[in-house]
């Protein structure tokens, strides 16, 4: 029972067209009982029908002879009342009638009319009342005779339910009709989409490869490209985690090795000197893989990280601390770590991935440029973009060498100092974290290189 109540509720699209099939077909009742009652509305002003109905009658009335027209008014009032008796569903009344001389003479009036005085000729209303109830009445004069015939006017409410009860029959043929058409082009429409619930479901977990299905509707296409190009994108990324896994331990057993070694050697040592060298060595080792640890666990977190958290953050004022924690690295060795920048800019920006980004553009130009040499940090708004630069007047780098510097583990072929190759991947993921994105732009002095940061201010 709970299962039976479970499918009830489930949203379905066969069951979503079979709703929408049932409030097309009501709000298509209604709109036919609307037009109805505006046509029944007008036939009613103008007494259409009875008009016709009393030309019908004066066609066979073109005789001067008063008994034989007064046969004839009672055959055809038998008539039509025996025929409204079986068209009409309801007894809303029958129809009365009268005839009379041109001078007023009554020749013959309906039971319902023997005690009632109708209105002189050219006075007539629209409607009249005859024993308590309104009736439509139409006239048509002749050279012998004066005929009135008068029908039992429905009030709105009646005529409402009269015309909605008539069209709730054609309705409910209509709509089995229409239903088992729709139902089977759904049915034979959602094929497609079983299969590929069924493919998907028979995959392997590690398989990753295009699914091949004969998606021929127009609709459904675009499907099967996006769902492919979401397992194209599974596979570059479990290729790329793959391949990080194993540069990462690549880059980690260099220093690994080399804190081993240093280790064995400081236990075995016994000269003071030589064991203060070899400590030295061991520290410096084991910073190298502090520092590479630092940066994969940075890089992992922003690759996996949802979009950031963005709030107004003064720029200069963040770019000012990070230059100030690394100024005492730059005095060391003679550099001049410069700022050009306005005295506030204000953005919606991660300050943290922001910071991140900065810390290792910094952190890279002091590393290799040279003693004595510039490293300027430029920060400016271009629009509705905000910029941050860092460049200096190093030794710079190949420009054919500078695409793939933003790759992990990827370093200049004439690096000289230690690094983990990190530092670029990190800034460029932290762009695309910003919403924008990092290129390369020329160095200071003609020399060196310069890596900029854009983002939406």
């Amino acid at each position: 029972m709970k299962a039976l109540g479970t499918a009830l509720f489930t949203p379905s699209l066969v069951r979503r067209v079979v709703v929408a099939l049932l409030a097309a077909f009501a709000l298509v009742w209604v709109t036919l009982v609307v037009v109805d009652f505006a046509e029944f509305r007008r036939a009613t002003r103008t007494q259409e029908g009875l008009q016709r109905a009393v030309r019908a009658l004066a066609a066979s009335l073109d005789f001067d002879d008063a008994a034989r027209a007064a046969q004839v008014m009672q055959a055809t009032e038998t008539q039509y009342n025996l025929l409204r008796a079986e068209s009409v569903p309801v007894p809303f009344g029958p129809i009365l009638m009268e005839l009379a001389r041109p001078d007023g003479t009554r020749v013959y009036a309906s039971k319902g009319l023997q005690t009632q005085a109708l209105p002189a000729a050219g006075t007539e209303p629209a409607l009249w009342t005859v024993q308590g109830k309104r009736h439509g009445m139409a006239t048509l004069a002749t050279p012998h005779w004066r005929i009135r015939m008068l029908e039992p006017a429905l009030t709105d409410a009646e005529a409402v339910w009269l015309i909605a009860r008539n069209l709730v029959k054609s309705m409910l043929i209509a709509f089995p009709l229409v239903l088992l058409p729709l139902w089977l082009a759904v049915r034979r429409g959602l094929r497609p989409l079983r299969a590929l619930v069924q493919r998907v479901a028979e995959r392997p977990p590690a398989d990753f490869s295009p699914l091949t299905l004969d998606l021929r509707y127009a609709e459904l296409q675009p499907l099967e490209h996006a769902f492919n190009e979401l397992l194209r994108q599974a596979r570059s990324g479990i290729q790329s985690e793959r391949g990080f896994v194993q540069d990462a331990a690549h880059e980690l057993r260099t220093p690994l090795a080399v804190m081993a070694a240093q280790a064995h050697a400081l236990a075995a040592e016994d000269d003071p000197q030589r064991r203060a060298q070899v400590r030295v060595e061991l520290e410096h080792a084991i910073g190298r893989a502090s520092h590479l640890v630092h940066q994969l666990l940075t890089l992992a977190r922003l690759e996996s990280s949802p979009p950031p958290s963005r709030q107004a953050t003064d720029l200069v004022e963040l770019v000012q601390g990070a230059l100030a924690r690394a100024e005492p690295k730059a005095l060391a060795r003679s550099i001049d770590l410069g700022l050009e920048a306005p005295d506030a800019l204000v953005a919606e920006v991660d300050a943290q991935v922001l910071l991140s980004a900065l810390e290792n553009l910094v952190h890279n130009a002091l590393a290799y440029v040279h003693e004595g040499a510039r490293v300027t940090v430029t920060l400016g708004r271009d629009g509705e973009q905000w910029r941050l630069r860092v460049a200096d007047n190093g030794p710079g780098i190949a420009p054919e060498e500078r695409p793939r510097l933003m790759e992990r583990f990827q370093r200049g072929r004439d690096a000289r100092t230690s690094g983990t190759g990190l530092g670029l991947a990190i800034v460029a993921q932290a762009a695309r974290q910003l919403g924008g994105s990092l290129h390369t732009v020329d160095g200071l002095d003609g020399r060196g290189i310069g890596f900029e940061i854009c983002g939406p201010a």
